[in-house]
């Protein structure tokens, strides 16, 4: 299939999630700066390769204050350019463009102050061309090692996911039945306008929040149905926490695994794909123990 502009303005505008803990990717990027500036020596060959050691070292803090100067300071500045929730990979591609400029401009500061290089716009553009050239490599790979390992993590964490739903479904088939919790009891949660939004346990799908409100999804004589409250994650649990089928999978969500038949991963999630509802529900790392434990 050819690669069209339609395909690439879809990819720029489509959903990034940053996949690197943020001290592990300045640790990355400085080690980067350190080794490739060490070997390549832009400042000559002139000095022993201690000196040569110390000046690398020092572009390596100079990257690492470029990237908290992104990592932090700009977010708190600028909110809105910097909210998680519309971050894109177009939006991801030009922050990894500044940040490679930045530290170039800082390391550039650093040879003009230590190497009496010349300070003309022409010899400024010609460093941050140079430096644009040669670093990308190294953090495209490095991106694409810990996204291989992710997926990794995610797709084993799956595979162990889906056999225990196989373990279940073999204790159905044995007449155990599913969790015992499947009666006929209710969840009862205030909605905050004093009245309690009731429903049937059984039928309980997911809950998802939104801000002050949390919709839930729930099975209606067969049919999928969902409705919206004011109300919070936590309440729910509170009101949940007998029930041993239900469990927090992730900041955002509250599942009911009785209901989960399939579990898939990426590079960026483990998903749950619930029986009846076409909703793919994101699991944390942190909360996957305890999905694992839920699931019999």
């Amino acid at each position: 299939m050819l690669l069209t502009k339609e395909h690439i303005n879809e990819f720029l505008r489509s959903p990034y999630k940053n996949l690197l803990n943020p001290y592990k990717s300045m640790t990355a990027t400085t080690l980067i700066v350190v080794v490739s500036l060490y070997i390549l020596k832009p400042w000559g060959w002139m000095f022993s390769w201690q000196q040569d050691l110390i000046f690398a070292l020092i572009c390596g803090a100079l990257s690492a204050l470029s990237e908290c100067i992104h990592r932090w300071i700009l977010p708190a500045l600028f909110p809105r350019w910097y909210d998680k929730k519309h971050w894109t990979y177009g939006k991801q591609f030009l922050s990894t463009i500044f940040l490679l400029a930045t530290i170039a401009v800082f390391v550039y500061s650093f040879f003009v102050i230590a190497f009496k290089m010349p300070t003309t716009p022409k010899v400024l553009f010609y460093f941050i061309t140079i430096f644009l050239i040669i670093f990308p490599l190294p953090l495209g790979l490095t991106l694409m090692w810990q996204r291989n390992n992710l997926l990794s993590q995610n797709l084993r964490m799956a595979n162990e996911l889906n056999e225990k739903l196989l373990e279940r479904i073999g204790h159905d088939s044995d007449g155990m039945g599913k969790n015992e919790d499947i009666t006929g009891e209710n969840i009862s949660i205030g909605d905050g306008k004093n009245s309690v939004f009731a429903i049937p346990m059984s039928q309980f799908l997911f809950a998802e929040a939104n801000g002050n409100y949390v919709k839930f999804a729930f099975r209606n004589n067969g049919e999928l149905e969902k409705k919206t409250i004011r109300t919070t994650m936590k309440s729910i649990e509170e009101a949940c926490f007998e029930h041993k089928n239900i469990v927090r999978c992730h900041r955002a969500y509250i599942v009911n695994t009785n209901y989960i038949k399939m579990v898939t991963g990426n590079a960026q999630e483990c998903l749950l794909h619930l029986d009846g509802c076409n909703n793919s529900i994101p699991v944390s790392r942190s909360l996957r123990a305890a999905i694992l434990e839920r699931i019999k």
